[in-house]
């Protein structure tokens, strides 16, 4: 389950949204994306909710390197594939990572938002 601090959140998506030429502040991204969070964690039919056996990623200060390190961690302390050792992590990719991850048939693009400190 992933998360981000609120400012952070507010500066991923700030920037990401003036890269693109949309005029927006800081404080209207931050209002969307409390009323976002609100209307998604309590719609009626399948509200946003942590999993009872989730893990929870907060990505507040992580690069995507490190975001894509603690999924494959936790994965393989999952053992829910045998397709990487343990002791290759530290010197594998981000770009091998996600191609071997794409070939089990596991999307981490929207694990890796913009990082605003590195």
């Amino acid at each position: 389950f992933m998360t981000a601090s609120p400012d952070v959140r507010t500066y991923r998506r700030y920037h990401e949204l003036i890269a693109k030429g949309i005029k927006v502040t800081p404080d209207e991204i931050r209002k969307n994306l409390e009323s976002r969070d609100y209307e998604d964690s309590h719609r009626s039919e399948s509200p946003l909710r942590k999993a009872d056996d989730a893990m929870v990623l907060d990505n507040t200060f992580l690069t995507q390197d490190e975001q894509v390190q603690i999924v494959i961690s936790e994965v393989l302390k999952k053992k829910t594939t045998s397709v990487i050792h343990d002791q290759m992590l530290p010197n594998l990719s981000t770009s091998f990572i996600a191609s071997l991850l794409k070939k089990i048939k596991i999307d981490l693009s929207f694990f890796l938002p913009l990082h605003p400190f590195r």
